[in-house]
């Protein structure tokens, strides 16, 4: 996520109540918090459209 709206932009809006609180999540945090939930992890792949915007993509399903 862009730095300027997750430490300006983010914060303000969530002042005035405009937004929710956004968490960012590393891929293999998210994956353990999927597993911990009662998930199986089928796939994951990192998708990008330019440069270093890697984003991950993981598909799993209910145990």
């Amino acid at each position: 996520m862009n730095p300027l709206i997750r430490l300006a932009l983010l914060p303000a809006m969530r002042a005035i109540g405009k937004a929710s609180y956004a968490g960012v999540f590393r891929a293999a945090e998210m994956s353990e918090y999927i597993c911990a939930a009662g998930f199986d992890i089928l796939a994951t792949e990192v998708h990008a459209t330019k440069g270093n915007e890697a984003r991950p993509y993981i598909v799993s399903r209910k145990r």
